[in-house]
């Protein structure tokens, strides 16, 4: 049994007293306080990280000595002593909102009547009464005072030290355990109201999660940047997700201090990027009285707090100062929604190649000097907003909705938007053309997965090769050919071809020249490769989430003429193995962009030059594909369903990890599960197993911590049986 430096009597685990975490029974090596407000479970706990719920119980770290893991009861705030009033919207005299308001269509962003976004009042994350103590960064005594989780596979734990200054530490799964750094997937804005509308709002946003909460406990969505990760290229990457959200601007609360002000800098810098209303506002011109370093944490009234904070932002907004005329923004915003509307009789108010100059024109006859990523901002906003002006269906309706339909099973939905990515010369291109050949050719399936319907016309937007290329990749395929006067023509469903001799870009001239063809070629299937040379010249940064912006208007003008489109796009190198979206390379903003993306990367390249099996695997609305391809010179060959070898593969990786001793618990796993199927328990470990053969106290826990490891990898898992001496954890190999 651990040391344990509680004053009081300890009532111990028996067949009277199961243990509250684990119902011990057998013995008296679980304990607990009368109280019932700690446990000292027997069995330390590596699976569990400190604020984790167990029942009534939560987790706070295992004890010094290793032996046992220490749990408390999980009390919620409105128990906590001293605890700060939070006030409402019904205490300050608001109603909830009416079941059929929730749905209704949202508003356009105003400037002059600044408006923040609202939800359900949240209970912040309780501290931790008597959290563990522990060394912390060189720090000796630092005590464990609250979890915050910011997905499921990270969290932030905040230690106090001695002298009262904090420590943040941020932990993320790594697939097998958690570690205590901030791992390489990226860390969104700290919000526990993901499934609140913003759209046309204005957002609040504070230094850490604490603050964030409390503005999340007085109705207001709220947010926070991750204190240990936050350069501005990162916080443009989450400010872009809000943006997408529709987000009209952000009310920045610094904390009143330097340190604070700084922050609030690098905010505003990447706000900017992204063309998002920013106002930072110092926590002491709100409340004039707050402490050093304060916010809204030290105020009695955070509902009071946060309705200043919204006068404050008014009247920084209005400030002649600024040389935003916003009231004339609003009217170019509105004749922005106006051309991309449509006429009574169904046509377009104003084609898309003509919208920009239009919106030019309009917004000098205003007297606004806009540069043309300002004049985009605004087709973008206006469109997020058309798209979200919509009624909300309901049951008197007798409505209409069709299924999603394939060009290609599985793979490339019709009349709707694909991506492609790969790393260079894996085979994208020629993936596309041979499944284009062989249904022109009469095959009715490809790679295994049905190509539906008949060949379309293909049209070939594809300045990332030069013609020559091009027309000796469609020859291969026949689909061009080489007349007797040497020069080249093309065959079959390809219709036109844009190559890097014919220089064209998603601006507007380009936007018009697809405009044609589409409305030429009803129904076609176009193919844009590559997505970053018909960029090249429009001057965005693959990290900016504006990045996407092309993307969205080539959409809008093929959408009208029912276009399959297949954009083909890198991959960056890092990010391989992390699925279909996380694969692309720049802004996660792009893959969002659109319906289904599709992902070829090499299976086991790595390992072996000669191994040239390549992994499709699909993410988008229906279910995922994952299958194994191989190129030849007749195009592609499916070397089968790409599941069940994943799986092996992830497998064998773990157990090539293994130590020699878990090597050894695992092949004693696998014999007794063959004999008969019997599982294996920590007894078992130790009788037969030589490296848990020891004389020391440790080797129960030694064990149970070898099992439970090899079935956190997913190589074993495990089920409670009932025993003369109580319940017994025994395991097998998974199948």
């Amino acid at each position: 049994m651990s040391e344990h430096t509680h004053s009081g009597r300890f009532i111990r685990s028996s067949r009277r007293h199961p243990c509250p975490i684990c119902g011990r029974v057998k013995d008296s090596d679980c304990s607990w306080t009368q109280d019932e407000e700690q446990v000292f479970c027997h069995h330390a706990r590596e699976d569990l990280y400190p604020g984790a719920r167990v029942g009534d119980y939560a987790f706070t770290g295992n004890t010094k000595d290793g032996r046992c893991a220490h749990f408390v009861r999980h009390r919620e705030r409105n128990n906590r002593p001293h605890r700060r009033t939070i006030v409402t919207p019904s205490s300050k005299g608001f109603s909830d909102p009416k079941p059929d308001q929730k749905q209704a269509k949202p508003k356009r962003p105003s400037i002059t009547q600044l408006e923040l976004a609202r939800c359900t009042p949240i209970d912040p994350t309780p501290f931790i009464e008597d959290g563990c103590i522990r060394t912390i960064r060189g720090v000796e005594n630092c005590q464990l005072v609250c979890t915050w989780t910011h997905s499921d596979f990270q969290y932030v734990e905040r230690w106090d030290q001695p002298d009262g200054d904090k420590t943040f530490v941020p932990h993320h799964h790594n697939g097998i355990c958690w570690e205590n750094v901030s791992g390489d997937k990226p860390w969104k804005v700290y919000r526990r109201t993901w499934d609140t509308s913003i759209r046309g709002l204005w957002v609040i946003e504070f230094e850490g999660e604490k603050c964030t909460e409390i503005a999340e406990s007085a109705g207001y969505v709220a947010i926070s940047q991750p204190g240990h990760i936050h350069s501005v290229g990162l916080i443009v990457d989450r400010y872009s997700e809000l943006v997408e959200l529709g987000c009209a601007g952000i009310i920045y609360v610094a904390d009143n201090d330097e340190a604070g002000d700084q922050k609030a800098e690098r905010c505003k810098e990447a706000a900017a990027q992204v063309s998002l209303p920013f106002v930072a506002i110092r926590a002491a011109a709100i409340s004039p009285g707050i402490k050093s370093k304060g916010s809204i944490d030290d105020v009695d009234d955070p509902g009071d707090f946060i309705a200043a904070a919204i006068q404050k932002a008014q009247e920084e907004l209005l400030q002649p100062a600024k040389g935003r005329l916003w009231k004339e923004r609003e009217q170019l915003q509105e004749e922005a929604m106006r051309l991309m509307g449509k006429n009574p009789d169904g046509s377009m108010v104003c084609p898309p190649q003509d919208r920009y100059v239009e919106l030019r024109a309009f917004a000098k006859d205003l007297g606004l000097h806009l540069y043309p990523d300002d004049i985009r901002r605004v087709v973008h906003e206006a469109r997020a907003l058309l798209a979200g002006a919509v009624e909300m269906l309901t049951p008197e309706q007798e409505i209409t909705a069709p299924e999603e339909t394939w060009l290609w099973q599985g793979v490339l939905l019709k009349a709707d938007s694909n991506m492609l990515i790969s790393l260079p010369k894996v085979g994208k291109t020629t993936l596309l053309i041979a499944m284009i050949a062989a249904w022109f050719h009469g095959a009715q399936s490809y790679l295994g997965q049905p190509l539906v319907g008949t060949c379309p016309p293909v049209v070939i937007v594809g300045p990332d090769m030069p013609r020559i290329r091009w027309m000796k990749l469609l020859k291969r395929f026949g689909l061009a050919e080489q007349t007797a006067g040497g020069k080249w023509k093309l065959l079959g469903p390809v219709k036109g071809l844009f190559s890097k001799s014919e220089a064209i870009q998603l601006d507007d001239a380009g936007l018009a020249r697809i405009a044609d063809l589409a409305s030429a070629y009803p129904g076609a299937l176009f193919i844009f490769d590559s997505y970053t040379k018909l960029t090249s010249k429009l001057g965005y940064k693959e990290a900016d989430s504006r990045f996407a912006g092309p993307a969205e208007d080539v959409q809008e003008v093929c959408a009208p003429h029912s276009i399959t489109m297949v954009v083909l796009h890198h991959a960056g190198h890092s990010r391989q193995g992390e699925g279909a979206v996380a694969a692309s390379r720049g802004s996660t903003a792009l893959p969002a962009a659109f319906s289904q993306v599709i992902n070829m990367a090499w299976f086991k390249r790595n390992e072996s030059k000669t191994d040239k099996r390549v992994l499709l695997e699909t993410e988008g609305r229906e279910e995922d594909l994952q299958l194994l391809i191989l190129q030849n010179n007749g195009g592609w060959t499916l070397e089968g369903d790409a599941s069940e070898q994943l799986e092996a593969l992830f497998k064998q990786e773990q157990e090539d990890k293994l130590s020699d001793a878990k090597a050894d618990v695992l092949e004693l796993c696998r014999e007794r599960w063959k004999d008969h199927f019997k599982r294996t328990t920590r007894k078992d470990v130790i009788e037969k197993c030589d490296g848990f053969k020891t004389k020391d106290g440790n080797k129960d826990r030694k064990a149970l911590r070898a099992l439970r490891s090899l079935e956190g990898m997913g190589l074993l898992e495990s089920k409670a049986e009932t025993t003369e001496n109580g319940t017994e954890i025994a395991f097998k190999p998974t199948e």
